[in-house]
């Protein structure tokens, strides 16, 4: 099995280490290629691999041999090398997923750039700087860490439902002048159905005032005329 590379080998002295060029920033050009230098890292790094190979002596071989007593009496050499092979297995292994681990999160370079802000910090309170509003300090109580924390996300969804609000307003005012012209043009065809109504009332009454006699007599000039 292949032995998993954390960036550096522990037999390398941290005093070796590449120090971060300029101003410690970051100089790769992304954040999954990046290699961490700040010594923070590199401590937490070799706990890890400290840890990982701790995993793998945590059974230890009189451990091992309680499970397979027969075999461990008739061939104690093969015992020893399963044994030691199962070690470097589970240290391996766990090398292999803290640095897919690593990797996800990006553990250095997150790690990286703490240490810096706290070197930052520990400069500015060397020259006697006030700390900045968005700097954490020792005298800063609960509530006022959780405003800070709070007040900006509360800020955002204001900016938001206020969106929203302008939004819902210009669809309301576009809707209600729909509305509006739709009751204008129904008033104008209603005046328009109740003037052809009033005509039509006038023409019944007109037509029920003339007399019956006036009727025939009327027909009766216009049968002789087309004879």
């Amino acid at each position: 099995m292949e032995t998993p590379n954390l960036n550096a080998s522990l037999n390398v002295n941290e005093g070796e280490r590449p120090a971060p060029e300029g101003d410690g920033q970051v100089t790769q050009e992304t954040e999954e290629e990046y290699i961490g230098t700040s010594q923070r890292w590199l401590r937490f790094k070799s706990a890890f691999e400290m840890v990982a190979k701790q995993v793998g002596q945590k059974w230890t071989l009189e451990d091992f041999k309680t499970c397979i007593p027969e075999w461990s009496n008739d061939d104690p050499g093969s015992v020893i090398e399963v044994h030691r092979q199962m070690s470097e297995y589970a240290r391996e292994a766990t090398l292999q997923e803290g640095q897919k681990i690593f990797q996800t999160y990006k553990a250095a370079w997150n790690i990286d750039r703490m240490d810096e802000m706290i070197q930052a910090a520990r400069q500015r309170r060397r020259e006697g700087q006030p700390a900045e509003s968005d700097v954490w300090s020792r005298d800063i109580t609960p509530a006022t860490a959780v405003r800070a924390r709070v007040v900006p996300k509360l800020r955002e969804e204001v900016a938001l439902l206020k969106k929203m609000e302008e939004e819902l307003l210009a669809q309301q005012k576009e809707l209600t002048d729909i509305l509006n012209s739709h009751r204008t043009r129904r008033e104008s065809a209603a005046k328009e159905l109740n003037l052809m109504m009033d005509g039509l009332e006038q023409a019944i009454e007109h037509l029920n005032a003339v007399q019956q006699e006036d009727i025939q007599q009327f027909g009766i000039l216009t049968e002789e005329s087309m004879v």
